[in-house]
């Protein structure tokens, strides 16, 4: 088997919690929208200094959908993975040589996939390292200012607030703690994308990964087994981790329009644009080598069945 350059101690299945991520994505995202949407009340003088300090915390919701679109590639693979281990399992030598084209098709969309994740964590990660430097900036500019700035009720914060520039200084400094944790959680996904991105670009023909098995027939039963198990369990997990991520993203869904299109259509709960195809911002349609192989699966399966029913008929155990 390859040796990943990862760490081991960054590696595998078992590094990443999606339940954790997904209660520490919904809790900082709570946290940060009200001073994503700050209104002026007072001076104008103040006026770009409020204007700086919504974008930069529409910055950090845009790095969250990030992370959230992360999974949800993440949540694609585990499925194209699953559709291939069940490909490997059923086909034989024969067969492997007619479809190999389709199997390195097959692999480099997984590729495609994981690359995607990958960019997507890190995107996500790379806005929050800063956060610590970039709230303290800000508490810096406000310190002192009591002009009135307001921020507005919506769907999680029903009531309307006033505060001083300088209470939002403080305030946003109060939540470095929160967003520490989340930084921690998005960088664990990020080398979690990573390790399965360079699990993906090692495997071929008869080398297998810890993510994906050999192509070309040699794969060991307990091994595919552990394979298929890992991304099933990891399906369930993502899946787990939308049902978390599906009330901020139905509460807010111009803030987080892009994931909550792309999750709904994963989970087969509406269509998907016909933009939003053309664009190429959906990431959870099947990839056309997974649904391939999932025409092959079924249709290996009804002539199996039908040989059974012809040997079983010749046998005479369907009577006379």
């Amino acid at each position: 088997m390859a040796q990943s350059i990862i760490s081991p101690a960054l590696a595998g299945f078992d590094t990443l919690n999606l339940q954790y991520l997904g209660k520490a994505t919904i809790k900082t995202f709570d946290r940060l929208v009200p001073f994503s949407r700050l209104e002026n009340l007072s001076s104008t003088e103040t006026a770009p200094i409020v204007t700086k300090i919504v974008n930069k915390l529409q910055t950090y919701i845009q790095a969250i959908e990030s992370s959230i679109l992360a999974v949800g590639v993440a949540h694609k693979i585990s499925i194209d993975v699953v559709a291939l281990c069940q490909l490997v399992e059923v086909e034989t030598s024969e067969e492997y040589e007619r479809s190999s084209v389709e199997r390195g098709k097959h692999l480099s969309g997984l590729l495609i996939l994981a690359n995607d994740a990958y960019e997507k964590a890190n995107q996500a990660s790379s806005v929050f390292r800063q956060a610590e430097q970039d709230l303290f900036k800000i508490a810096a500019t406000t310190k002192g200012l009591t002009s009135i700035v307001q921020v507005p009720a919506d769907p999680a914060h029903p009531k309307t607030l006033q505060k001083t520039l300088q209470d939002i200084g403080s305030d946003l400094v109060a939540n470095l703690g929160l967003m520490a944790d989340f930084y921690k959680q998005i960088s664990e996904l990020t080398n979690w994308c990573r390790w399965v991105k360079v699990e993906i670009s090692e495997a071929k023909g008869s080398l297998a990964t810890g993510v994906v098995p050999a192509l070309d027939g040699t794969e060991e039963a307990n091994h595919l087994q552990s394979i298929n198990t890992h991304w099933k369990r990891f399906h369930e997990d993502s899946s787990a981790y939308y049902n978390l991520i599906s009330t901020v993203q139905d509460q807010y869904p111009d803030l987080l329009s892009e994931s909550r299109v792309s999750w709904r259509a994963a989970m087969g709960k509406d269509e998907v644009p016909e933009k939003e195809q053309e664009e190429g911002r959906v990431i959870v349609e099947p990839s056309e080598s997974a649904s391939s192989t999932i025409k092959r699966l079924a249709q290996k399966t009804s002539n199996v069945m039908r040989g059974a029913v012809k040997h079983l008929a010749w046998c005479g155990c369907f009577g006379p």
